[in-house]
């Protein structure tokens, strides 16, 4: 029985670290698009991301040096 329960806690604290994560990523994407985080959802993201799939492999390096750059930003605002 307490096995059960120690693999549910286990089971429950998981779900609650994969969910701040995604909490925190709507929150850096709605920074980086400049809206607000209520309107950051699965059609947006999925939306994006499909637009992005025809760009060039010099534009998608473009992205990620961008991305790196602003994630820095925010870290080093944190600090």
């Amino acid at each position: 029985m307490r096995l059960n329960r120690l693999k549910s806690k286990e089971k429950s604290l998981t779900k609650q670290a994969e969910t701040r994560l995604k909490i925190i990523l709507g929150a850096e994407v709605a920074k980086a698009i400049g809206c607000h985080v209520e309107d950051v959802d699965k059609e947006l993201v999925l939306g994006l991301l499909l637009h992005l799939v025809s760009i060039s492999a010099e534009d998608k390096a473009k992205f990620k040096r961008k991305g790196k750059i602003f994630l820095e930003d925010i870290i080093g605002r944190k600090k």
